[in-house]
């Protein structure tokens, strides 16, 4: 299956762990990921989610300042992102409340990294159709749903352009 599209969608990875964040983010890039802004607690994951926008959060439950719950209801005071879940916290109510809450899945350490992508893969697939949202042209995507333009790994907003 053919997931080139879902590969422009930006990913926030917040974990304490600094050897969590490495490895997600080389199994997302190996991929063929590149757009990930990463976090190692709540406060710098609420800075990350407003600044970077992303399009999906990855989130770990049990941060230093907080917890992926708290980070996970913040960041959807202003966006509907989907979540997931990743954490060691695999317990059933840590799940229900995850899930209850509204994450979009609930990942339990350790992990093989094939179901970490096999499950990123399907909360972006169902969040994001390919659609007339994205058009390619040689040097560069443009984005209608974010209003941005993707030229050689450079993200631009449409406000850089004018009318010639």
């Amino acid at each position: 299956m053919d997931h080139s599209f879902l590969h422009s969608k930006k990913r926030l990875l917040a974990d304490d762990e600094p050897e969590l964040l490495k490895m997600g983010s080389a199994i997302l890039a190996d991929e063929g990921f590149q757009r990930l802004v990463t976090a190692a607690n709540m406060k710098e994951g609420i800075s990350a989610a407003k600044a970077g926008k992303p399009d999906l959060a990855i989130l770990d439950v049990c941060l230093p300042d907080g917890d992926g719950f708290t980070l996970m209801e913040q960041i959807r005071t202003w966006t509907d992102i989907p979540v997931i879940f990743l954490t060691a916290r695999d317990e059933a109510a840590d799940k229900l409340a995850g899930l209850g809450l509204g994450a979009d899945d609930y990942i339990a350490k350790p992990f093989l990294p094939q179901e970490f992508l096999l499950r990123v893969y399907a909360v972006l697939r169902r969040c994001y159709k390919e659609d007339a949202a994205v058009l390619k042209l040689d040097s560069c995507t443009v984005d209608f749903s974010r209003a941005e333009v993707d030229k050689s790994g450079e993200i631009l907003p449409f406000c850089c352009f004018k009318a010639q």
